[in-house]
């Protein structure tokens, strides 16, 4: 799969979670306020089932920008002579600024 395909079906994965999960929000309100409902409680099962499907497919898809942005995070940001220049030396002032 090339990757402009892939883009497109990342795309595609993450707009239908963000579709789902709205059908599963409105369904439990709906649920919430009105008691229940046979056709809400049945959409609202079936959408969350599917969520769990789509939302397992967008972390697939997306595994290795999830490992970067983990390791990212754990990972030392600074060196010690960029930690001494960032926190000990004072930044540049503007002088026009009063």
């Amino acid at each position: 799969m090339n990757r402009k395909s892939m883009l497109k079906l990342k795309a595609a994965i993450s707009l239908a979670l963000l579709i789902d999960f709205c059908v599963v929000m409105i369904t439990g309100i709906i649920l919430y306020v009105h008691g229940s409902s046979t056709k809400a409680s049945m959409l609202h099962t079936v959408s969350g089932f599917l969520m769990g499907v789509i939302a397992a497919l967008h972390i697939l898809l997306n595994f290795k920008m999830l490992i970067g942005e983990i390791k990212g995070k754990i990972e030392i940001r600074f060196t010690d002579d960029e930690m001494k220049k960032s926190l000990c030396v004072p930044r540049k002032v503007n002088k026009y600024r009063k």
